[in-house]
């Protein structure tokens, strides 16, 4: 197939799925794969999840903006309210981030459903969660690290501003003594399975949703509460999270107030950099 027809298919098939045209979206990854289109439809081995799982990951396009940050656009499915939408997300190779989950329940089909499973959380409310932080803060551990803290609609989420860092040892100690999410925890410093050889993006990236997830009413994504620590930042650092994180949470919002859509308005094409679409990577 040419890369050409290639990358029109991959960017079709991310808008099947986000519009849940799944018997499209059967024709249109055999297309791409080769594969006829009645494996995708055979129960066992592709249920909508696992069809999401296997085939969302290669519709991201990805443009390394700076030798340090990359961009990835998709398509997001959630589970919980079974809607889909594009999704943005922002991989950060030496800002570290700490993901942190919260207990947070809502209704779905008259059922009451959660948000994170317990493995996931340590905490039970924020303010819990900000005294770990804080104490960390003021040990002897944590005397070089600053935070710059965000409020998101089911946790918090930390960036340390002050060690620029790759994941590594030291961040994953770090990550688990204020008591980030152990799934988020892994999956950037490389330790899960499904991260292995072929998704090297994923693995060792601090990665950072910027878009509402699909169905969840008054997602805000993330709001900076302040900072947290005695350490210097980093200009690196704080020039990152700025550029490619708050600023453009602040793009995609307002676009989807504007159109109802989730769309960085374009700006995603224009900014440098080749997407692995063009690398003929489907």
């Amino acid at each position: 197939m040419m890369k050409k027809e290639t990358v029109g298919l991959g960017r079709t098939l991310s808008q099947q799925l986000i519009n849940k045209q799944f018997p499209q979206a059967y024709e249109t990854a055999s297309r791409i794969t080769s594969i006829t289109p009645e494996f995708f439809t055979k129960k066992g081995v592709f249920s909508k999840k696992k069809f999401w799982n296997m085939l969302g990951g290669n519709l991201e396009e990805v443009k390394n903006v700076t030798p340090d940050v990359a961009l990835r656009r998709g398509a997001y499915w959630m589970p919980n309210t079974d809607k889909a939408t594009q999704s943005y997300f922002a991989s950060f190779r030496q800002t570290p981030m700490i993901d942190v989950d919260l207990p947070k329940t809502f209704i779905k089909d008259g059922k009451k459903m959660v948000s994170h499973v317990d493995s996931q959380i340590v905490h039970k409310t924020k303010e819990d969660a900000l005294r770990a932080l804080r104490e960390y803060a003021k040990s002897r551990a944590g005397k070089d690290d600053l935070f710059k803290v965000y409020d998101t609609p089911a946790g918090l989420r930390y960036f340390n501003l002050g060690r620029r860092s790759v994941p590594n040892k030291t961040t994953f100690n770090i990550d688990e003594a204020v008591g980030g999410d152990v799934f988020y925890r892994k999956m950037a410093h490389g330790r899960l399975p499904q991260f292995g050889r072929g998704q090297g993006l994923r693995k060792s990236r601090f990665d950072a949703r910027l878009f509402p997830k699909p169905g969840r009413e008054g997602d805000f994504v993330a709001k900076p509460l302040g900072y947290i620590g005695v350490g210097q930042p980093n200009p690196q650092n704080y020039q990152e999270i700025l550029t490619f994180h708050d600023n453009l949470i602040k793009a995609i919002m307002k676009q989807r107030q504007k159109t109802g859509q989730t769309s960085m308005g374009g700006l995603f094409d224009l900014l440098p950099g080749k997407t692995f679409n063009e690398f003929g990577l489907f």
